[in-house]
Parts: structure tokens; sequence; C-alpha cells
């Protein structure tokens, strides 16, 4: 693929973008050679490169003259992506690039997400490393791993050589004081299965078109899940026809993502083919009233799904469907500080069928600790109610707002009159100012829209503003 973005600005970070998107994989967990890609990169502009065994990368640039006695300044951004893709795009993440096109003055990719979340962070740091006109203070360019699931990498960090009390994150939209933590709980429930029943007959509804997107940064949207939606139509037709679902698989793997994609495989008597087909229209006519606005493209369809043979046991489909149909989902709060920003929310990520049960995973997001435990004992209650297992993955800290910053006063000479904000996705602030005592940071990320989804673009002109 030759290169995109000849004669485009911001030159420097464009390119850096595109070579960081010729590298993979960048999936969380496999960072090895991204990581690779980055210490070179140091090493190469003769700086100071520190690598640990989690593949998070640090690289240190002097100050320039003038600036030696200058606070010294972090540049945070991370090296993995979410790697999701429309159904029947033929991408594999871990043996190749991110096709990416320009469509008029927006970068899109081919089918998959782009990675600007966090590839332009990354890309606009290594222009600062890489610059010689820029007078500044000494950089600490701080590369991390696994940021979209454990943040290993944030946690695993070595603090002692850090010597930044200033964080400027790249991954937290502009000018943020505050961000959301974040719990990620994983559930199971049995299931057993049944015999098919004389006369079943065994169909497929699916649920697409929808947008999906970052759990946290479209919570305000109501874009349409299609994991909790494909539920609640289920559970309806259950309720009708004594349906019982053979498979069930929604979601892309991710508990960050807004799910675009559902389907199920379910059984039930075939004297009732008719009349499902138009339960079905009717409940398209339903969905396609409530999304007109956030999810106008969603599609539900129904189809032959083969010969009958064994499903789930009716009291197996009602837990999945009764657990699926309760858990809190969505936009659950909004922010106090903030117009149109969300406080707390709650997405029920995956939901599918394994070999002897179901398995779901739902991700909670907060700016206050308090709400994040209040929504994660709702949870809890709801397992208990249906008999589902869990378990916490992942808890990570929020980035409590701070309105007294005083790198706002510095920054509104750069971006005007731009007012604070707060981020609405799960940064690894909260993990680093845990371990940086008397920190300040500010999120001063370039802007992309629809990152966790193929949907993702940036503008070009809109980097080069920023």
């Amino acid at each position: 693929m030759s290169y995109l973005f000849e004669g485009l600005e911001p030159k420097a970070a464009l390119k850096h973008f595109w070579n960081v998107s010729q590298v993979y994989p960048r999936v969380p967990g496999h960072t090895q050679t991204i990581s690779n890609y980055l210490a070179d990169f140091g090493r190469g502009l003769g700086l100071e490169v520190e690598q640990d065994a989690a593949t998070n990368v640090i690289i240190r640039k002097p100050a320039t003259p003038g600036y030696e006695n200058a606070p010294s300044v972090m540049l945070a951004s991370h090296m993995d992506m979410i790697c999701e893709k429309n159904p029947g795009v033929d991408h594999d993440f871990f043996t190749q690039p991110i096709e990416m096109y320009l469509d008029g003055d927006f970068v899109r990719a081919k089918g998959t997400t782009l990675g600007a979340d966090n590839g332009l962070g990354m890309a606009f740091a290594m222009a600062v490393l890489e610059s010689t006109g820029l007078e500044h203070p000494a950089i600490e360019a701080v590369f991390t791993a696994d940021e979209e699931t454990s943040m290993n990498g944030a946690w695993s960090l070595n603090y002692s050589g850090i010597q930044s009390r200033i964080i400027y994150s790249l991954d937290a939209a502009r000018l943020s004081l505050g961000g959301n933590g974040e719990l990620e709980v994983d559930m199971t429930l049995p299931r057993d299965t049944a015999a098919p029943r004389p006369g079943d007959l065994r169909c497929t509804l699916t649920i697409g078109g929808l947008m999906g997107g970052h759990s946290g940064n479209n919570a305000y949207a109501g874009r349409g899940n299609a994991v909790t939606l494909l539920a609640r139509v289920l559970a309806d037709l259950r309720d009708r026809y004594d349906l019982r679902i053979v498979s069930f698989q929604g979601g892309e793997g991710m508990s960050s993502s807004i799910a675009r994609n559902a389907g199920c495989t379910f059984q039930l008597a075939g004297c009732y083919r008719e009349e499902l087909a138009q339960e079905v229209e009717q409940w398209q006519t339903v969905l396609k009233n409530e999304l007109a606005v956030p999810d106008p493209a969603v599609s539900l369809t129904l189809a032959d799904g083969g010969q009958p043979g064994d499903s789930c046991s009716s009291a197996a489909t009602d837990r999945l469907l009764n657990l699926l149909c309760v858990l809190p989902d969505g936009l659950l709060s909004l922010n106090k500080y903030f117009d149109h920003k969300m406080e707390s929310c709650v997405n029920v990520g995956v939901a599918e069928t394994r070999e002897d049960h179901f398995w779901v995973t739902l991700l909670i997001r907060s700016a206050l600790a308090s709400k994040k435990y209040a929504l994660l004992d709702r949870v809890k209650r709801v397992c208990h109610l249906v008999g589902a297992a869990y378990t916490i993955d992942h808890d990570l800290p929020q980035w409590d707002y701070h309105d007294g910053s005083q790198l706002i006063g510095l920054l509104n000479t750069i971006y005007g009159d731009l007012p604070a904000n707060v981020a609405q996705g799960t940064c690894e602030l909260g993990v680093f100012l845990q371990h940086m005592p008397g920190a300040e940071a500010v999120g001063v990320s370039p802007l992309y829209e629809s990152p966790h989804s193929p949907n993702e673009f940036f503008s070009v002109s809109g980097i080069a503003r920023d």
C-alpha cells in the first residue's frame, strides 16, 4: 500500500501515524513488536530508551537550551488498539497492517478499527521527540502496553525513574481534567441441553447495522447494543412461542466496545413460522423507530437455521434471557459538572455460548468510585437471582476531576478559550497519579471519532489544528 499522506500537514505526525499503522500486531497482550519498533525509533534518535518486561517504552529527550531548569514533562500514550472488524471483512490483526484510505478530509480504515486510539497519540509524541526546532523542557515520552484491557503496562511501569510531575495525556480528550474508573465483570451461566421436540423448526435471528463504538465516549449518544436488543426481542418471542436457544453470539470479544452485531439460533414449533416472521417485522419497525437518530441502519433478520437438533433447555434459555434483560446497560447517570457528559454507564459487551455454559462480560465506568461499586452491587444481585457465577477481571481507578489545575492557564495560551473537559473513557491517568504523588495531569489528545469500532476516523485538518 502506497503512502497515503503525501503533501499533507501535520507532516511529521501523519508520517509517524502511518508508520505505526504498518506495525503489527498491536493487539492487547501482543505488543512486543510495536514496543521494539518504538525502542528502536528512540535509539535511532540517540535518545535514552527504557524498555521493560511488560513491553512499556520510555524515551527521554533532554531540555533544549534555556529550558534546563523547567519542570520535565511526561507525554503519555499507549501502543495497543482495539481490534474490531465488520462482518465479512478478511483482515488478520496479527499478520496484516491497518489498511487506511482518505475519504475527503477524513482518514478511515477498510472495514476495521483505525487505531487512531491511540496511534495518533503515539504519532504526536514521536513527532516531538524527532523535532529539532521545538523549544521544550526535558521530555519523558511514555508508551504503555495493554491499556485497552487491564492497563498492565501502567501498573507495571517503573515509576522510580520518572522525574516528571506534569503529565500530558495524548489519550484523553482536550482539555480533560478528570476521567472515569472502570470495572469489568465476567459472568457464567450453566447450560444444559434438551432433545428437539417433534415438529421443531430451527431459525436464526440476527441484529446488525448498528454503529457501536466506545462504551464511554459514545454512551451519551444512546446507540443500540446488539446483545441487549436481541435479548429483548428473544424474551418477547419466548413468551409467545416457547423457543429454546441453540446458540447465542453477540459482541466482538471486548467489553469496552458497544456490540454492533448479534445472532441467535433457536428452535420452536414449526407451526409458528409464519407468525414468527410477522413478529420479527413488527420488531424491526419498533427498533427502527426507537433508534431513528443514533442507529438508523439497524436491521433485524430472520433466516432458516438448518436441521433441528439438541438445544438448550427451557430453564437454560430463561436464565440467559433473564440475565441479559435485567443487567444494567447504557447511560446510568449524568456528570454534575459538565452538560452532555456521562458520569456512569454500563456496557454489556459480549454474550456467547460456550461448551457447557453461557459467558457474558460487561464493563462498568464511573467518575465516582462510590457509583462504580454501587453498580457492581447491582450486577452481583442480578447474578444471584439468575444463578450466574461472576468474577472481577479488573478494577481501575478513576482520575478525579480537579478544576484548579495550573496547567489550564498555560494551555489556554495555546488553545485559546477552549473550555475544560472530562474524559469519557478510562485513561491510565488514574493509575499514573496513584504512583506519582503531587503530579498534575491534563488530557491533550488529538481528536478522533468513534473509537473501538470500524467507524473510527479522524480529520486531517482537525489534527493539523491540534
